[in-house]
């Protein structure tokens, strides 16, 4: 009788897969959260900006190339402001580093609220350094349309 298996136990290897998993979650709980669910909202917002900010690059680079060679005088004002920009996305990434280190196990969703929240800042001085240039009522115009 004691040589004997009951059948039941064989019926358990299906579990396996799912028993490792468990042990996971029990293990370290924070790590799974963070790989499962942080990490995917994080890519989805970083993919998202990843690709707003290649399009805007591609845009600037295009007008810059077309003004600069129909005025190549305004070649040094363009490097000093384009070195300015760049300045400021290199704080925003040390902004961005700084409140995923010392968030712990929010990091990655306070890292992307982060940078949507920089990104809008930057939005907003953009329109707002637009409005400034005269004859940009055509800027208001389109965005009156657009909220209609």
């Amino acid at each position: 009788m004691a040589d004997e298996i009951p059948g039941w136990i064989g019926d358990l290897r299906v579990l396996a897969p799912v028993a490792g998993a468990l042990a996971t979650i029990a293990a370290d709980p924070e790590e799974f959260v963070r790989e499962i669910v942080a990490e995917w909202v994080v890519e989805q917002i970083l993919d998202a900006t990843q690709y707003v900010l290649g399009w805007s690059v591609f845009a600037y680079e295009r007008t810059r190339n077309i003004i600069l060679d129909a005025v190549p005088i305004l070649t040094g004002p363009a490097n000093m402001t384009e070195s300015a920009v760049t300045g400021l996305f290199g704080m925003i990434y040390g902004a961005v580093q700084g409140v995923a280190r010392t968030a712990g196990l929010a990091g990655p969703p306070a890292a992307a609220l982060t940078i949507s929240i920089l990104v809008l800042l930057v939005g907003s001085l953009l329109i707002g350094g637009i409005y400034l240039i005269p004859g940009s009522d055509l800027v208001q115009g389109t965005l009156e349309g657009v909220k209609r």
